[in-house]
This record gives C-alpha cells, structure tokens and sequence, in this order.
C-alpha cells in the first residue's frame, strides 16, 4: 500500500509523542553504548519531559521542530534544530528520530532536507550535528554529504563517550515536494515490530535492519 507523509512544523498537542519517541530510541539505540541503569530509568518521569517538549515547541525562534506524519500512522519521526552551541556561524540539528519501519524511505532526509531550507532562509551556511561515534547510524549523515569535522568526549548517563561532528552546507539540499509518497508493506511493519520487543515506533534514523540501530542528533536525553 501507499502511503502519504508530510512534514510540518510540530504542534504542542504532538509533544507527548516527540518525548515518547526520543526515550524510547535511546532505550534501543544506545543500549551496550550508554549504562543500562541510565537507559532504564529514562521514562521515569514522562510528565516532566512531555512539558519540556512541549516549551521547546512553542520557543519557535531560534530553534524550531519539524514532525514527519502519515495519513494513516501519524507522528513517525521528528527533527529539531537551531543556533550551533558552540559557533554562531553555524546551525545544528539537535536531534532527528524516524521510526524504523520507514528507514531507507526518505523520511529521514526528508527532514534534514527542511531544517537546512528553514537555516538557509535565515542565511546560515552550513549546519553541524553531533553524533555518537559508536552509533552505525552516523553513516545517514555521511551519504547526505556531511564531512567529519571534529571529535569531542562527553558523558551522558555517567559514561564518557566520544561525539563525531558532521558539517555540511545548507544549499546542499534544495528544496523538496511538500509531501513524500512511499510504498509499504503493513506485514513486513508486523515483522519488524515483533522483532522490536515494543521499540517499532520510536527508532531513529535510516539506516537501521528492522529495529536493530538507531540514530542520535540530540546530546542529552534530559
């Protein structure tokens, strides 16, 4: 069957499920990188992280949200993004998530494709974004072109882990027809959620088997 998916820019009613998604990725994609202590608890406090998400949607300038939605699955990913933390020359994604059923459909360039229009129209020219080393799904950023700028260590959850930096230009991505049509099959969607143990829904990026790997944009589950 097909499927349409339209990228739009986030409302407050979708900060539940932004939230939702963002935990319930690290919760897969980091596990054997980040503690498993730390990944477990993230849900813990839901209500706090809805209401943060939910201040980030509304703080609409400088940093803006843009969620991906089916006509038939709704909200299935989301990217953020805004002023670069550390040079005002540049912008930076903070986060991109995609469920995984629509890895390798276009979603997740999709995004990338409409944060890097919304930066270009601001007059930035190029955009960063931080990635865990370790994460396989670094790679998304690679085949968009983004070269490896720098390395750093941080810690997250009480583990010192290694971020790769990946800058590329905002004119690199020219603008894209407002909706995506993409085919699927809802049996194979059946498959890859059994296999998920739950997780179907909330992986990120492109380049994961079934719900095996996920991506990162975002430095910090908090």
């Amino acid at each position: 069957m097909s499927d349409v998916i339209a990228v739009r820019q986030a409302r407050v009613e979708d900060a539940e499920n932004i939230a939702q998604i963002q935990v319930r990725t690290w919760q897969t994609a980091y596990r054997g990188i980040l503690h498993d202590h730390f990944l477990d608890h993230l849900g813990e406090n839901m209500a706090s992280r809805t209401e943060r998400r939910r201040a980030r949607v509304t703080q609409r300038d400088p940093n803006v949200t843009f969620v991906a939605e089916s006509d038939t699955e709704g909200i299935l990913g989301f990217a953020t993004g805004g002023p670069d933390h550390l040079e005002s020359a540049l912008a930076e994604i903070y986060a991109i998530y995609v469920t995984p059923i629509f890895h390798r459909r276009g979603v997740g360039r999709k995004l990338v494709h409409v944060l890097a229009q919304q930066f270009w129209a601001r007059g930035t020219q190029s955009m960063r974004v931080w990635v865990l080393t370790e994460n396989r799904s670094r790679r998304f950023y690679e085949r968009l072109g983004g070269q490896v700028q720098s390395v750093r260590m941080v810690t997250i959850g009480g583990k010192a882990v290694e971020e790769t930096a990946y800058v590329t230009a905002c004119c690199a991505f020219p603008r894209l027809a407002p909706k995506l049509v993409i085919e699927w099959d809802r049996r194979r969607r059946a498959r890859a959620c059994a296999g998920s143990q739950g997780h179907c829904c909330v992986e990120t990026e492109e380049s994961s088997k079934a719900c095996a790997t996920a991506a990162d944009g975002e430095r910090q589950a908090a």
